[in-house]
């Protein structure tokens, strides 16, 4: 090796060093479906990705397995580094003996850092396996001591990577789920989440099944632009903007975010999203109204205005959203800053570089 590669070598073992040395940086953990995401806040990507996979059930029905609810079987959920250990996170028992060590591990191995030295900024799925976030907490509190722990869902963090826009909808495609919340000046709106079982691994399935005649698009169209399927992110879309407050949901549409690794994975997936909404509504036809800003009532002209509906009477609920499709331009973020997969871990990255109140984190002390 050379001297001046050396030096180099040096200088960046050094700079690392430095880097390491600041506490007032935050460690991110992202855990998503399909990858765990580890990283320093501040920094442009993750230093390291390691894969999660579900294990169990077998694979032609585990794109149904994912029921959304806190009393969900997750024993089939585990992580599959690239060192040998498997954890799977069962019991809040079971979690804490298998996820210690490997977090331990992590920080020898991996990171090279001292776990005292900072604090961690942890990014869950909104819905998660039963006792991981009281299983981390023992871990990094108790055993490995980090200054403090803050725990956030991944549509908190989503809305500071997408930048000065803090109000629109989220629609993020997961390897298991789809998802679609509002959120409104960079909070969620609880009320308007909407999850459907159609992640990824869903399309991988019904590809791998589908007839010699079967277009793969007409697939695509049937799992996520399918009106007629519940399960759909187009039926999951406009139901979460029907739960949207009524003053909102112009402000809402005109800011349409996707995220999640299933939107790489789909050629064209927003430009398609919004052109097939788009085609749901058509105009009922043509109704005279009063004219408003006229104090003279009687000479109050009328005006000709369009009334739209959905196509198909069969979803006359989604009457009453017609005008505000079809009366406002639907806005897509697009191209984001940042890799539609990694928006929720960059988001962490800039939320925990900046100063946050200290009564959000919880302390060692605690």
């Amino acid at each position: 090796m050379t001297s001046s590669r050396r030096s180099a070598l040096k200088r960046s073992y050094s700079s690392n060093l430095d880097i390491s040395s600041r506490q007032s940086t935050a460690l991110v953990f992202e855990f998503g479906t399909a990858f765990l995401r580890v990283g320093i806040a501040g920094e442009p990507r993750p230093r390291h990705i390691f894969p999660l996979k579900r294990q169990g059930p077998s694979s032609q029905h585990e794109h149904h397995s994912h029921i959304l609810t806190e009393d969900h079987d997750y024993k089939y959920w585990t992580i599959n580094p690239s060192f040998p250990s498997e954890i799977f996170l069962t019991s809040s028992k079971l979690t804490y003996q298998h996820l210690g060590p490997w977090i331990s591990n992590l920080y020898t191995n991996h990171l090279l850092l001292k776990p005292r030295s900072r604090k961690v900024l942890m990014i869950l799925p909104l819905y998660h396996p039963p006792g991981l976030q009281t299983s981390l907490e023992q871990i990094f509190l108790r055993d490995l001591q980090v200054p403090s722990i803050l725990f956030v869902n991944q549509f908190r963090t989503i809305p500071y990577a997408i930048g000065n826009q803090n109000t629109g909808v989220m629609v993020d495609i997961g390897q298991n789920e789809g998802r679609v919340v509002c959120f409104f000046n960079g909070a969620m709106m609880d009320d308007t989440v909407e999850i459907v079982p159609i992640g990824y691994q869903s399309l991988l399935h019904s590809l791998s099944q589908k007839d010699e005649e079967q277009d793969q698009k007409m697939i695509v169209d049937d799992l996520y632009f399918n009106l007629d399927n519940q399960d759909s992110m187009l039926y999951a879309f406009l139901s979460s903007l029907l739960r949207c407050s009524i003053d909102l949901r112009k402000q809402v549409v005109q800011h349409v975010v996707f995220v999640g690794g299933g939107v790489e994975a789909i050629a064209n997936f927003e430009q398609r999203f919004i052109l097939k909404i788009r085609e749901l509504f058509e105009s009922k036809g043509v109704v005279e109204c009063v004219a408003t800003g006229i104090d003279n009532s009687n000479n109050t002209p009328l005006v000709k205005r369009n009334v739209f509906g959905v196509k198909d009477g069969k979803y006359k609920q989604f009457d009453v959203l017609a005008s505000v499709i079809m009366n406002t331009p639907l806005g897509v973020l697009y191209p984001l800053q940042f890799r539609p997969a990694l928006m929720a871990w960059m988001g962490g990255s800039i939320m925990g570089s900046i100063k946050l109140s200290n009564d959000e984190w919880t302390h060692r002390s605690n």
